[in-house]
């Protein structure tokens, strides 16, 4: 692709900077010619060679002078010294070396020489990347596009920096740095997942990565042999969403059997994973529960076992970590068993609210489980989550918290970072100025994120960044007094308002005109506006067509847009691994383009927020074309319906209130239905509100077929119903064909109480 180059500073001639008054200034280049050498020693490795030919190539670039790389050079010559080759260690005899194990960074002026240098293998290339954005202003802002101040002459004054990260993984999880190796190592990361080569000074492998058990021991090649190494839930073996059965012996011993196996094929890993597969099914066991009693938790006979794994593998292999979760029924740490000298806890964060910081009271359980787990552990990891997986290509306040969180991991001596970000989309929903800040705040915690935001915006949207600074703004306000939470996503982002989408897209309007003169702006604009985009058209229903008109959105135009840019830069998946599907684009266009529903009746004397409309892309069906199926209907608002068959009973049609605006501690709530009935009397359908957590039927409405007046729709009345997210309305007919021969539901709208 062809390099951008974007300038972040006025051009300027000389860059002189000085942490001493009194000290004697080192010149490197005068009017476009090099002043300085490079010098690698011969024992140089490869990544220190390469840190040399990062350095050379960016100090041109800035300068225009060519800088030589010399394995030896004259002291009438300023030297920059690269590594920590023999050289560098006699210039710097008596530094202590392990002060900046492991990835640490040294960068010292020594008369009229330059020392950039660090702990092998990778941190003579993180001082020369360092020195290259403290000094020059370098900033490499995605794979394709960087910022190099120019500069006719360089002179630098004291330099005196020794640095060592608080974390030694460093791991932010998304599409470009996932990708481009050399822009991860350039942010400094070394995660699993970034593939940087060994001269650019390589990468943690954990061999298996996570969710380990049925790699290592996989039930197709061991259940029907070995029932009884698998768990046993409801009294029953089972390998079926289920786990391993942590204290059988035999099943122990293959499975070090395995792992060793692992290990031998990959010489060069630091870490293995011994960790619970991606779900429920704890072994129930006898000897299982026993051990869960006497710990105290399900961890503690996950950390039992894992300790016994370690404690062979360390026997050959004395060097090797071995890494397991702590994770959704395993993330309470356990009493009376620590984890081994050599195992990593890593600790998950998935259930927390991510619209708030992880030590506001709304995640004071996880911060409690984070504290218990560091009393007991010398290493512990952290996942943490930073898009909405139910939906990665619409918008996810957080950034105002990633600071706050990457702090609180360092002051609480947690050492590996695994930032799981959007790992399939090139760029949606900010993807990439959320890769960069946090980035640099996993290299160091003490940065402050907004100025990070800030300088972003202002190098890589030139003239936009106020507006998107904007943007960013209304979005973090939204949810200030609301929740992110992952499980409860719906991929719908109701936090966002139709006043806020508005002023949102507005903004965007605004930004996509200060740089509409400059192509390769606009189209970075453009591409943050698709989540914007892609959250107009899903809440179109959320809308009136006069206030839509007045603020200017033109939804066939906004249709288009989204789907010609959203296909053009790959921008596709939403979810993890999951394109958006034919029927899903079917569905974007016929909402872009469709009018918007009639307004009810009852609500034509309200204004547009007092009510909540629910339509069929809201819906979920159960047993789908046998219980229940969608169907055109010219009848209905939206020419859509969805028709229960009358012979069964079950809730095959459920409303997850998760994804609704619910806009009054109470709601009235009103279905519209039409019924096809065989009979006359006798039950006719029922709808209620079930709330799932607290196992109960909230309210529930029994209509009979003498309330009917005919075949076509009418509305019905549940009731005023305190309504709140993870509850779901549902409706069911009565199971009798000879009774009903179906029902059908195109519209449930709830009123402000």
């Amino acid at each position: 692709m062809r390099q951008i180059s974007t300038v972040i500073a006025c051009l300027v001639t000389i860059i002189f900077i000085q942490s001493n008054s009194l000290a004697q200034p080192i010149t490197l280049a005068t009017n476009g010619k090099a002043k300085a050498v490079i010098v690698l020693g011969a024992d140089a490795t490869k990544s220190e060679r390469y840190a040399a030919s990062e350095l050379a190539l960016y100090l041109e670039k800035s300068t225009g002078g060519r800088f030589q790389i010399m394995t030896t050079a004259p002291k009438s010559i300023s030297r920059i010294y690269v590594g920590q080759t023999g050289v560098v260690k006699q210039l710097l005899k008596g530094f202590d070396w392990s002060s900046v194990r492991k990835d640490g960074i040294v960068i010292k002026t020594i008369g009229s020489d330059l020392v950039l240098s660090g702990d092998r293998p990778r941190g003579s290339l993180y001082a020369v990347y360092t020195f290259l954005e403290d000094q020059l202003g370098v900033r490499w802002w995605t794979p394709e596009a960087e910022s190099v101040p120019k500069t006719r002459s360089l002179i630098i004054g004291t330099l005196n920096t020794v640095y060592k990260p608080p974390f030694i993984y460093r791991e932010e999880f998304s599409r470009r740095t996932n990708d481009y190796g050399a822009f991860a190592a350039r942010l400094k990361l070394d995660g699993n997942f970034q593939q940087i080569p060994a001269e650019m000074g390589g990468h943690y492998n954990i061999l298996g990565w996570c969710h380990t058990f049925n790699q290592l021991l996989p039930p197709d090649k061991y259940f029907k042999e070995h029932p009884d190494w698998y768990s046993e839930v409801n009294g029953k073996r089972t390998s079926e969403y289920a786990q391993l059965c942590l204290t059988n012996p035999e099943m122990k011993n293959e499975f070090v059997k395995q792992a060793l196996e692992w290990i031998k094929k990959s010489p060069n890993a630091e870490m293995i994973s011994v960790a619970q597969n991606d779900w429920q099914g704890a072994c129930e066991c006898a000897n299982c529960k026993a051990l869960v009693e006497k710990t105290g938790s399900q961890s503690g006979a996950l950390i039992t076992f894992v300790n016994s794994v370690a404690e062979e593998i360390e026997k050959q292999y004395p060097d090797i970590l071995i890494e397991t979760l702590a994770y959704q029924y395993t993330r309470k740490a356990p009493q009376n068993v620590k984890p081994r000298k050599n195992v990593v806890i890593r600790l998950c964060s998935i259930e927390c609210d991510f619209a708030h910081p992880l030590t506001a009271d709304s995640n004071k359980a996880f911060y409690q489980d984070l504290q218990d787990w560091k009393k007991i552990s010398q290493r512990v990891f952290i996942s943490d989550y930073v898009v909405n997986f139910s939906n990665l290509l619409i918008p996810h306040p957080n950034l105002q918290v990633l600071g706050n969180n990457l702090r609180t991991f360092a002051a609480n001596n947690v050492t590996g970072i695994f930032e799981e970000g959007d790992g399939y989309n090139p760029d949606a929903a900010f993807a990439s100025l959320k890769a960069w800040v946090i980035s640099k705040l996993i290299w160091d915690p003490r940065l402050n994120e907004r100025s990070l935001v800030k300088e972003y915006l202002r190098g890589y949207y030139g003239p936009a960044a106020p507006y998107i600074a904007k943007y960013l703004d209304i979005t973090e306000k939204l949810v200030a007094n609301q929740s992110l939470i992952l499980g409860c996503l719906t991929g719908k982002a109701n936090f966002f308002t139709p006043e806020a989408m508005y002023a949102a897209n507005q903004t965007f309007i605004s930004a996509e005109n200060a740089v509409k003169d400059n192509p390769e702006l606009l189209k970075r604009v453009k591409i943050q506006r698709l989540a914007l985009q892609h959250l107009l058209i899903i809440s179109k229903r959320r809308f009136s067509n006069q206030d839509a008109a007045v603020q200017n959105i033109d939804w066939q135009n906004i249709g288009d847009d989204y789907l010609k840019l959203s296909d053009e830069t790959g921008n596709v998946y939403i979810g993890e691994n999951l394109k958006m599907s034919n029927e899903y684009r079917t569905l974007l266009r016929t909402n872009a383009t469709a009018q918007l529903p009639p307004t009810p009746a009852r609500c034509k004397s309200l204004d547009r927020k007092d009510w909540t409309d629910c339509q069929e892309d809201q819906y979920i069906l159960y047993n789908e074309g046998i219980w229940v199926k969608m169907i055109d209907d010219e009848s209905a608002s939206n020419k859509l319906a969805v028709s229960l068959a009358g012979n069964t009973t079950q809730w095959a049609l459920q409303i997850p209130l998760s994804g609704i605006d619910i806009l009054s501690p109470t709601m009235s709530v009103y279905a519209s239905v039409k019924v096809k009935a065989n009979a006359q009397s006798g039950p006719a359908f029922t709808f209620g509100v079930a709330d799932p957590e607290a196992k109960k039927v909230v309210t529930e409405k029994e209509v009979t077929i003498d309330k009917i007046p005919d075949a076509n729709y009418h509305e019905y009345y549940l009731g005023d119903v305190a309504l709140k997210p993870g509850m779901y309305i549902y409706f069911a007919p009565p199971g009798d064909i000879k009774q009903i021969e179906s029902v059908t539901i195109h519209r449930v709208y709830l009123l402000k109480g």
